[in-house]
């Protein structure tokens, strides 16, 4: 792993960053998860922040934000028939994101 002035735990779970701004920070303090041992954004606004990071510019490693996309669709039995979700993956991820998605979870990833 590159150094990028961070330090490493050994003893730590790998960490996601992302700098966000106030308004996305108030969103994501409205829609928080009281997990322990500390609260995480719910699952909608975990995969608009994923989804948001495969996008950017200079990002090499979407092998594991796509990975993690998929666990969450997975792990929460997600549905892009729900409204609320296909709203947010198009948002975030555009039509592409929506057909990965789909076939990641109907058993093609």
């Amino acid at each position: 792993m590159p150094d990028h002035g961070y330090a490493t735990i050994a003893s730590s779970p790998p960490v996601d960053l992302m700098l966000v701004g106030d308004e996305v920070y108030e969103v994501m303090q409205e829609a928080r998860v009281d997990t322990q041992p500390i609260s995480t954004p719910n699952v909608m606004v975990m995969l608009a922040l994923k989804l948001h990071a495969i996008r950017q510019p200079g990002r090499e490693d979407t092998a594991k934000d796509w990975s993690d996309v998929f666990a969450l669709a997975k792990a929460h039995s997600l549905s892009l028939d729900d409204e609320e979700l296909s709203a947010i993956v198009l948002k975030h991820g555009r039509e592409s994101a929506i057909e990965r998605i789909r076939e990641a979870v109907s058993g093609g990833n």
